[in-house]
């Protein structure tokens, strides 16, 4: 935490196991992907960063590839 000051953990609730499976699914995502996806959405996030390009297929958050930034 003291070098990521911002960052919270979530637990794995019901709920995103859930929307894990439904954008699983749907997009095609391995099962920690979605898993990670459906938590970040649950929670409330508005954007993910990541190196995993076949995230940008999900239209629930926006997604950012770190190659975009290059």
């Amino acid at each position: 935490p003291s070098y990521f000051p911002t960052l919270q953990l979530a637990p794995l609730a019901r709920r995103c196991v859930l929307r894990a499976a439904t954008l699983r699914a749907r997009y095609g995502l391995r099962t920690p992907d979605a898993l990670i996806l459906a938590t970040a959405i649950v929670q409330g996030a508005t954007r993910v960063i990541t190196n995993a390009r076949q995230w940008k297929r999900v239209e629930e958050v926006k997604v950012a590839c770190l190659d975009d930034f290059l």
